[in-house]
């Protein structure tokens, strides 16, 4: 995703902040990231998601010492503990939730500041 969006931005944005006496980290912090923001966020946003969903990797790399949320909601649904899973999915949804709703709508207010 990042290199897609980096052939994006045009060589000659760079070129104008040099021109316009930024250092190369400034370039980066005032030209380059403000560009890339979304694609990261919407990286972000996709792999958490890819993450919540895949349980199984996560039921078969767990340890002792590393259990996942998502690992117990497995345990607590195959010990027949259906409402403690069913609860725990709950907290996982809703902590996703908010977060997908914040990302759509910051996501809404760059594109109307961009036209």
């Amino acid at each position: 995703m990042c290199s897609g969006a980096l052939l994006h931005i045009h060589r000659e944005l760079d070129e104008s902040g040099y021109v316009f006496g930024l250092g190369p980290l400034r370039v980066l912090r005032r030209i380059i990231v403000p560009l890339l923001l979304p694609t990261l966020m919407y990286a972000w946003l996709w792999i958490a998601l890819l993450t919540y969903r895949e349980l199984t990797p996560a039921v078969f790399l767990q340890s002792r010492d590393s259990v996942t949320l998502s690992t117990y909601v497995f345990r607590a649904l195959r010990g027949g503990n259906i409402p403690r899973g069913a609860a725990l999915s709950l907290v996982l949804l809703a902590v996703m939730t908010p977060l997908v709703a914040v990302y759509f709508v910051w996501g809404r207010r760059r594109l109307d500041i961009g036209q």
